[in-house]
């Protein structure tokens, strides 16, 4: 599975946990930084959103590890560069089925505008079900 880098947010969080767990912070940075997915940590919420939407969905990411729960945020033109499929519905579909599996993964958040993700989707408004 290809590593994602972490959104500057995500990144500036992430350096401040591991701050408080070690007993040398100013060496952090000697390291190189390949974000969560080097460090197999469980990760029970995942949001895949769009580049646009980021910001927005990194607020409800940082409101969630403040409340306990580890999120980590990835956007649709990552996994379109790194996951392989035939379409763009089919790379999210690996990416979330090598990332549950990696991270043993509880909850993914498919965040969006009005463009439907589903490959059969003709319609603005598409129920899936």
């Amino acid at each position: 599975m290809p590593t994602y880098s972490l959104s500057p947010a995500s990144e500036e969080e992430w350096r401040g946990l591991v701050e408080t767990m070690v007993e040398n912070p100013e060496d952090i940075e000697t390291y190189t930084t390949m974000g969560i997915d080097a460090y197999g940590i469980h990760v029970p919420f995942l949001i895949i959103t769009s580049p646009e939407l980021l910001s927005q969905f990194e607020r409800l990411a940082h409101w969630k590890r403040r409340k306990g729960i580890w999120t980590e945020v990835v956007t649709t033109s990552d996994i379109y560069a790194n996951c392989e499929g035939e379409d763009e519905a089919a790379k999210i579909k690996h990416f979330i089925q090598e990332y549950v599996a990696e991270h043993n993964t509880d909850y993914v958040l498919l965040g969006g505008g009005e463009t439907c993700m589903h490959r059969g989707c003709k319609d603005r408004l598409c129920l899936l079900g």
